[in-house]
């Protein structure tokens, strides 16, 4: 039946494999209820024990993402837990801007950590402009658009990659 309906409709199978592929090349970026949540539970082995994790996360902010604009807002040794906002600056897009803020939560246990980055934004000519609302009126809204097409694009685009960057950088950290 399958081949039969391969054979018999050529076309739909090609604009579909076409769909598919162009879907993919966007950013997948993840998206729970009305935020954009980066997060993960990344196992190691025994030998990270909770004060080399602790201190390899500490490091990871202070050596990466410590300025002037951003802070710590918990650094507990007693529960293991390390939270704050960080910033970067990254390249300008196609019209995108250059600094993304981002809060994150790092939770360290014995071999073992979980983190949360969400609530990134960027200042623009109108402040605070929030990914996640560029995301929602991408694929969600219905009407006139705050942003056009190719801006959305681009800054999804370079969110994903540069929140990608973060967590890859986080995971050469903890690994130390």
């Amino acid at each position: 039946m399958v081949f039969h309906l391969t054979m018999r409709y050529p076309l739909v199978l090609i604009i579909a494999v076409l769909l598919l592929s162009f879907n993919s090349s966007r950013a997948q970026v993840p998206y729970l209820g009305s935020r954009i949540l980066y997060t993960d539970s990344v196992v190691l082995d025994t030998s990270y024990n909770i004060e080399r994790l602790f201190h390899n996360a500490e490091n990871w902010f202070l050596n990466h993402y410590e300025t002037a604009d951003t802070k710590l807002t918990i650094d507990n040794r007693t529960t293991q837990q390390i939270a704050g906002v960080g910033v970067k600056s990254i390249p300008h897009g196609a019209g995108a801007p250059g600094r993304i803020f981002f809060q994150f939560i790092i939770n360290v246990k014995h071999g073992s950590y979980t983190y949360a980055i969400d609530s990134m934004f960027t200042i623009g000519i109108e402040g605070r402009i929030y990914y996640s609302d560029i995301y929602q009126e991408e694929h969600f809204a219905k009407g006139k658009k705050r942003w056009t097409d190719k801006y959305r694009s681009q800054a999804l685009t370079d969110m994903d990659t540069f929140i990608r960057g973060v967590v890859k950088l986080l995971e050469e950290n903890m690994r130390k």
